[in-house]
């Protein structure tokens, strides 16, 4: 799917207003075509409803948990009703059942109709109407198995050879219908990795790429430290199982320095407290962790990455607008929330959160306004604002909010007898 794109000349009297613009677009899918009756793709380009139904013809053919390169949220289970002595009835329901819960994982799915379940052998043949945001679909699932394959095959032989199971002709196709289940396995996989919403991670890495758009690795949480004495640069602190560099100075007078954590992630973002120097320094007598600087962060999960890939696609970030900043600022280490205002006079008010969805500290709304529109050279483009962006980078205002409740208890339960029970 491609996004809208905005074109423009770039004339700096049409910049100054591109805050105010974003371009959005509703997502519609697209697929490679495929018969449902061949299982072969068919050259075309399908699109709204009938992509869906390419999907869910994918989908259920996979055997979930089987393969590897799928989700284990992908696929269905439906293989465990075959060999089963089951009567018709209970066939039905859980395939009804299977079906939806396979299919319900896409958005863009409502729901199943006209069900009809045909069990041959081995193989279940399933047809159905699917029903989607974009209209319905008729869905018609003939399973390109191993079985199937040589079904195929043996039916395509001239009359009056013998195909039965055994013979020399069924063996010669046998490492064939073999192998071509595999394609069709590796077909389904490819198509599904061309596209963000059903992509594996490591071909979701190569869509984002082509996007800008980048998974973002693990930081490390950044503190302040105060000492009794002077510390160099690079001198290492341990403390709560975690070891602290002294990355720079804050304040050379008070003793105060600015630490990194060696170990990327959240864990080390609640600590605070006395460190132990793992470093022969003078007169060092009083060490400590006194504020958390910049939070550490976890790598991005699979699906959050996912989301703001499919995001990109709905909203173009260009130079100014409020997609642009969005995307450059919220990649900063540290910002958690990004929200741009209406231009006041000459001067863009940006406010920001810190990836820990509170108020930023002083260093990182500093850090963020030196990247993005430094004060010294504000309006001429050093940072990622454009020209003639004046950008005031803020954080939010915190409130305690006091809450407060009366717990009224039923007759026969108490306090204590609560807690009796927990324990």
């Amino acid at each position: 799917m491609q996004g809208g794109e905005y074109i423009r000349f770039p004339f700096e009297e049409e910049t100054e207003e591109l805050i105010d613009k974003e371009e959005e677009e509703e997502y519609y899918p697209r697929e490679f075509d495929i018969d449902f009756t061949t299982g072969k793709l068919t050259g075309r380009i399908a699109e709204g409803a009938r992509a869906v139904a390419v999907w869910a013809y994918l989908a259920i053919k996979i055997v979930r948990y089987k393969y590897i390169q799928y989700s284990w949220e992908y696929g269905n289970e439906m293989v465990n009703l075959i060999g089963g002595t089951y009567s018709d009835e209970y066939v039905k329901s859980e395939v009804n059942r299977m079906l939806t819960e396979c299919l319900e994982v896409n958005p863009y799915v409502n729901g199943i109709e006209n069900l009809e379940i045909e069990k041959v052998n081995e193989t279940l043949h399933i047809k159905f109407t699917l029903l989607t945001d974009y209209g319905s679909e008729e869905v018609e699932s003939e399973d390109m198995t191993f079985e199937n394959i040589m079904d195929s095959m043996m039916e395509d032989m001239p009359d009056g050879l013998d195909t039965s199971e055994g013979s020399l002709i069924y063996h010669s196709c046998v490492k064939q219908a073999a192998r071509l289940e595999e394609v069709y396995v590796e077909l389904a996989a490819l198509t599904d990795n061309q596209y963000a919403d059903t992509a594996d991670l490591d071909h979701l890495v190569k869509s984002g790429q082509e996007r800008r758009t980048y998974i973002e690795e693990a930081t490390a949480a950044e503190f302040e430290g105060v000492f009794n004495v002077p510390v160099p640069i690079g001198t290492e602190f341990s403390g709560d199982d975690y070891n602290y560099i002294v990355t720079d100075v804050i304040n050379e007078e008070e003793h105060k320095y600015r630490l990194e954590c060696e170990d990327p992630g959240t864990a080390a973002n609640g600590w605070l407290g006395d460190l132990m120097c793992l470093d022969d320094i003078d007169g060092l007598e009083d060490a400590a962790l006194t504020k958390l600087l910049i939070e550490g962060k976890d790598e991005e999960d699979e699906e959050s990455y996912r989301m703001r890939i499919m995001d990109s696609f709905g909203i173009q970030a260009f130079g100014g607008n409020r997609a642009y900043y969005k995307e450059r600022i919220g990649a900063i280490d540290g910002v958690g929330g990004v929200k741009p205002y209406r231009r006041k006079g000459t001067i863009i008010p940006i406010v920001i959160i810190s990836d820990e969805y509170r108020k930023a500290e002083s260093k990182l709304i500093n850090d963020v306004q030196t990247h993005v529109d430094p004060i010294e050279q504000t309006g001429e483009g050093i940072g990622i604002a454009p020209i003639g962006h004046s950008v005031s980078i803020t954080t939010v205002t915190e409130y305690i909010v006091n809450v407060s409740a009366v717990a009224t208890y039923d007759t026969g339960y108490s306090a204590e007898g609560l807690k009796t029970k927990m324990r």
